[in-house]
């Protein structure tokens, strides 16, 4: 653990977090969601299938699971459907009191694939803040594109060493080596991947920065 901790902390400045499966645990919200968007528009592709594929923008992943159906109607039951069921959302162990204290000495950013409506709900309903959020609706490319990166060295005049990418999926990951920083696996999550770092419970970031 020391020898990672050398490795990974040196000039971290600033960190980036996905948000479902490292902030928020939102599996059974989407559950519902897309099993309204099933009874709605009657399409057969099952929760499974959209789950996979989480961590891009909504049309992204219906275009990777072929939905054959509206677009456009599938995002206003889903969106609709989440909002209603924000009470089966809920936040991993302890992650107000860990940003808290992470806002301390290093600037973070939360880089989710949910919308800005439903971001900013969240966002105020557990207390959790960070010093920039980006959606789909910032117009800026969605994960894996580096695009946020490179906004965020311009804005805090950085270096690619001196950010951190927590994340859970491949899309996480990817992000992180095209934009060239830090990566570490939020392996308590929802997905499984191969990765040098990683952490069983966010807690443990604390041992890394």
């Amino acid at each position: 653990m020391k020898k990672q901790k050398k490795n990974i902390n040196s000039k971290i400045k600033l960190i980036i977090f996905d948000f479902d499966g490292v902030i928020i645990d939102s599996k059974k919200n989407m559950e519902l969601s897309w099993k309204n968007v099933q009874e709605r528009t009657g399409t057969k592709i099952k929760f499974k299938n959209y789950f996979s594929k989480i961590g891009i923008p909504f049309f992204e992943i219906l275009k990777k699971i072929k939905f054959d159906k509206d677009y456009k109607l599938a995002k206003k039951i889903y969106e609709e459907t989440s909002m209603n069921y924000f009470n089966k959302i809920k936040t991993f162990p302890n992650v107000r009191s860990i940003l808290k204290k992470l806002s301390k000495n290093y600037i973070l950013c939360l880089v989710t694939s949910k919308s800005k409506k439903r971001t900013k709900k969240l966002l105020s309903k557990f207390n959790l803040k960070f010093d920039h959020t980006f959606t789909p609706d910032d117009k800026f490319k969605s994960k894996p594109d580096p695009e946020v990166v490179e906004y965020l060295m311009k804005n805090y005049i950085i270096k690619k060493n001196e950010i951190l990418m927590i994340g859970d999926s491949l899309a996480d990951k990817k992000f992180a080596v095209r934009s060239n920083i830090k990566f570490i696996f939020a392996s308590y999550g929802y997905f499984r991947l191969k990765s040098k770092f990683k952490i069983k419970k966010l807690s443990e970031l604390l041992k890394y920065v």
